[in-house]
């Protein structure tokens, strides 16, 4: 019978702990901004409440845009609702940064918006920026030819209800009702439910439209 050596090898690791207290930094409040002022180094425009209420009767988003300088809107059905498209600076809005509150619209497959996809969209809206050029929008698509900003109701806001029913040619109508709940209990709720209709203006050009937007939030 061979002798068979067999060696053993050990291992003694040493663990030494540091008794070291970790030092804590409180940092400063950071406050992300998407709103334009009169600081920021870009050029804006505000579209006011009141001018969203009187621009925006019985036509699409884009249309209301175009009354701005250096946009121009185009439609598919001939009149003014439907699909609907619009440039700014002269570049389509696939170019275009959409957002509503910070939180980014465009499409991420081919980077465009629709507004025909969020019908009545405006009737939630209390303000409009319009930021032309490279703006201050770090969310989304690239800003190339600008930004549009959109900042829907407060939840904030007083207790309020509002109807609207308008109508017109080709057997259009649009629908509407709004409520703000104002702030109970520490809780706030905006409800709104839209409908759009229109025989069109071109054959197979009618709009049928249905939505709903829906917003809540807690209060401290």
């Amino acid at each position: 019978m061979k002798n068979i050596p067999i060696f053993l090898i050990i291992s003694i690791n040493f663990l030494f702990a540091q008794n070291k207290i970790d030092t804590v930094i409180q940092l400063s409040e950071v406050n992300a901004t998407f709103l334009a002022t009169q600081k920021s180094p870009i050029n804006y425009q505000n579209i006011s409440l009141e001018k969203i209420k009187t621009e925006s009767i019985g036509k699409e988003p884009s249309i209301t845009l175009s009354t701005t300088p250096s946009i121009t809107y185009s439609v598919d059905g001939g009149y003014t609702q439907g699909y609907s498209y619009f440039r700014l600076r002269g570049l389509d809005q696939t170019r275009v940064n959409i957002t509503i509150d910070g939180v980014p619209l465009n499409d991420p497959m081919d980077q465009a918006f629709y507004f025909s996809n969020f019908a009545d969209l405006l009737s939630s809206i209390d303000l409009i920026q319009i930021q032309r050029g490279a703006g201050i929008s770090k969310n989304g698509n690239a800003s190339y030819a600008g930004s549009i900003e959109l900042f829907s109701k407060k939840l904030s806001d007083p207790q309020n209800f509002n109807y609207k029913f308008g109508f017109g040619s080709y057997n259009t109508f649009t629908t509407s009702a709004f409520f703000n709940s104002g702030i109970k209990n520490n809780k706030a709720l905006n409800l709104r439910v839209s409908t759009i209709y229109s025989d069109g203006f071109k054959n197979h050009s009618s709009n049928n439209s249905h939505s709903l937007n829906f917003s809540t939030g807690f209060f401290s």
